[in-house]
């Protein structure tokens, strides 16, 4: 799926939404499991960490839009890189045993890929194949309410891709209406946290996506220096793996 040849895409503004995203991911997971620094800076995580996962998500719904044929191969490879983090990422410490079978945000990025390319395709085929439509769309609806609870934010962290998705394909295609489900975006997005401070952050991070959105990546000079590809792909493990292992450091040494 490619963009049309009547829009102008700029990805450069990607660029720098990895260094944007890594940078508040690792402060909001480093303040939560360095050894020390929870709770009295929680504020980071609340703040700054509440940029990372719009960021995170908003850069998948547009590179699934505008700069991949396959929208699916490239959940594919989000996923293996949730399986490859899942193993620290159950090592680090938590609040409950029960939260060890949760799955990192890796899962909930690659499903709400792969499930917003599925309802795109369902729309395509409806008028053609109303019953097996109907039936795939229960089939996903029965997916999002069985997989949500297992993922990183959750079926509201999933919803949020998928809307994203679908307002950028409006974009792309010049569908006003279906662009406009980007403004639902901040809505939804506003569930992912409780506090006040967190929600603004959240809210006010989709709105700028949603601005970036509408001029299709606008005028934004190219960053100096890029993020090797081999950084943005392996930074999610490894960062997870350091902390893992320093979190665990005070109780080997008691």
């Amino acid at each position: 799926m490619q963009a049309s040849p009547q829009v102008q895409v700029d990805n450069r503004w990607s660029l720098w939404g990895q260094w944007l995203a890594m940078i508040t991911m690792t402060l909001d997971h480093g303040v939560r499991f360095w050894p020390g620094l929870w709770p009295d800076l929680a504020w980071v995580s609340s703040s700054f960490g509440r940029v990372a996962f719009p960021l995170f998500a908003f850069m998948v719904a547009w590179h699934g839009t505008f700069n991949t044929r396959d929208p699916l191969h490239q959940s594919s490879r989000i996923l293996l890189i949730g399986l490859l983090a899942q193993l620290p990422f159950v090592l680090l410490p938590r609040s409950t045993p029960t939260e060890i079978w949760d799955l990192n945000v890796c899962f909930t990025l690659a499903a709400g890929l792969a499930l917003s390319e599925y309802v795109i395709r369902v729309a395509h085929q409806w008028r053609r194949l109303p019953i097996m439509s109907a039936c795939q769309l229960v089939a996903m609806l029965a997916a999002l309410v069985f997989l949500g609870p297992l993922m990183d934010y959750g079926m509201i962290g999933i919803v949020v891709l998928i809307v994203m998705r679908l307002g950028l394909l409006g974009l792309r295609d010049g569908h006003k209406a279906q662009a406009g489900l980007l403004l639902l975006v901040p809505v939804i997005a506003g569930l992912l946290n409780s506090s006040v401070m967190a929600k603004s952050i959240t809210v006010a991070t989709c709105v700028v996506l949603i601005l970036i959105a509408w001029r299709l990546g606008g005028h934004i000079p190219k960053p100096q220096w890029r993020v090797p590809r081999w950084l943005w792909r392996s930074w999610y493990p490894l960062h997870l793996a350091l902390l893992a292992v320093v979190s665990h450091i005070p109780a080997w040494m008691a």
